[in-house]
């Protein structure tokens, strides 16, 4: 009897895509997805004769023009985090302790991860990324206004954390440990 796909089996299946592939998953015409590709908007690799295309670099074509990515192309559970900082400049303490959260995050689960500064298009980006976790670097009167905004985008099973520069190194070990 055949063993059930784990889910490292089920990413690598899904880890080289045709152009053809790709822009079925993206629900794009081959010839949109081609024009993509002669833009340099996606990368190509070869296999052989073949022009393949990476997943990561199609998710990072996708997150970079804010268009959903495909459940297909999130198979193995990969989590959505989304860093938001709330000011046009994060205080080195406080981006220190993203970059910690960060690697302890990847360390601990398959993530896509995108890093935005709040502005005009921070519900868009929350709309089309989708996230399952959002980061929020900063907070004041900025987060409470931000969070009473998103909370109406989210699904419920997405959470938002506010990450305070003044207790970072307590808040990094709470927040991985979720």
């Amino acid at each position: 009897m055949a063993q059930p796909a784990s889910a490292k089996d089920i990413a690598r299946a899904h880890e080289f895509l045709s152009p053809a592939r790709a822009a079925a998953l993206c629900c794009v015409s081959e010839a949109r997805f081609e024009s993509w590709i002669h833009q340099g908007l996606v990368p190509v690799v070869r296999h052989g004769s073949r022009k393949m295309v990476k997943s990561r670099d199609l998710i990072q074509h996708l997150i970079n023009h804010n268009i959903r990515i495909p459940e297909a192309l999130l198979q193995g559970g990969r989590k959505k985090i989304l860093f938001i900082a709330l000011h046009e400049q994060v205080e080195s303490k406080l981006a220190a302790a993203a970059i910690r959260l960060l690697h302890r995050l990847r360390n601990q689960e398959d993530c896509i991860v995108d890093f935005i500064r709040h502005g005009e298009h921070t519900e868009l980006k929350v709309i089309t990324f989708e996230p399952d976790r959002i980061v929020l670097l900063g907070t004041g009167e900025a987060a409470d206004t931000l969070l009473a905004a998103l909370g109406r985008l989210l699904t419920p099973q997405a959470s938002i954390e506010c990450l305070h520069p003044s207790e970072v190194e307590q808040q990094t070990a709470s927040l991985t440990a979720r």
